[in-house]
């Protein structure tokens, strides 16, 4: 996991676009190497996103781990939401924020965090494919920060993978004194509606 942990320079040739089919609607990204994800929009993200864009789904949301955008930036669109997004690797959030620009969304803003650290505020939602591989400790450390910034009756929604942890998240989660559902499910990717009891 070198994306989430280590920022690092690139050469001109590591950067590259590439063109995207989201729930009808045509979107590029801009890309680099060593980005999780870097040429295609992985199925678990893809399932996510048309998962939300299903839901009654209001207020302001956060893309937490957000790559180079693709979460927010396609849920942003779809749905007219303003959604923040935030990563720890300033090569993604630099790739987001021009992501942004080229797919015509304007609200929300992105920033390098890790987790919310680097924010004061509650959100309405929050979505995010966490990188699981960085072991429990930080999973569970970003989900309960997460879950701690939903506002009363806010929702936290995520995916994984079944075969990466899907039920020792779902536990954890549970044991934050949060309601927590399957809500979708897609060879072998758990999309988890996480929400907030007032």
């Amino acid at each position: 996991m070198e994306h989430y942990f280590i920022n690092k320079s690139h050469k001109t040739s590591d950067f590259f676009s590439f063109n995207a089919d989201i729930c009808g609607i045509k979107f590029t990204f801009n890309s680099c190497e060593g980005i999780f994800s870097k040429s295609h929009i992985d199925l678990g993200s893809l399932l996510l996103i048309k998962t939300v864009s299903k839901m009654d789904i209001y207020g302001e949301g956060l893309d937490l781990c957000c790559g180079y955008g693709v979460i927010g930036i396609a849920l942003a669109k779809l749905k007219n939401l303003k959604i923040d997004m935030c990563d720890i690797n300033e090569t993604a959030v630099q790739l987001a924020k021009e992501n942004k620009i080229i797919n015509n969304v304007t609200n929300g803003i992105v920033k390098v965090s890790d987790g919310l650290l680097s924010f004061n505020k509650l959100y309405d939602f929050i979505v995010s494919n966490p990188p699981i591989k960085v072991g429990k400790s930080v999973t569970f450390r970003l989900l309960n920060e997460a879950y701690k910034s939903l506002t009363d009756g806010g929702k936290l929604i995520i995916v994984i993978r079944k075969d990466k942890g899907m039920e020792s998240v779902k536990k954890y989660l549970q044991s934050l004194g949060a309601d927590v559902s399957i809500i979708a499910k897609d060879k072998g990717y758990y999309i988890l509606e996480t929400i907030k009891i007032i």
